[in-house]
């Protein structure tokens, strides 16, 4: 899957509207932040698998303002066998 790509199972719940950065688009004081959702086959860390990872990253204010949020990423993950 690549940057853009959205599986045709997947639908939108609420699309995120994302307010105007508060400092401009060059500014030194942002920091970098990341955001990382995993979908797993359950809870049992000895026998369940992560299936899908989703990365989201952004940039913040040091007032921790989120001034902007960067395209996401994501990866499905071939079925492994956990030792």
């Amino acid at each position: 899957m690549t940057t853009h790509e959205i599986p045709a199972a997947t639908r939108t719940l609420r699309q995120m509207v994302l307010p105007a950065p508060p400092h401009p688009a060059g500014d030194q004081s942002l920091r970098l932040g990341l955001y990382v959702d995993c979908e797993t086959t359950g809870l049992d860390w000895m026998r369940d698998e992560v299936i899908e990872v989703a990365l989201l990253p952004f940039s913040y204010t040091p007032e921790d303002r989120i001034a902007q949020v960067r395209p996401p990423s994501g990866s499905e993950l071939p079925p492994q066998s956990c030792p």
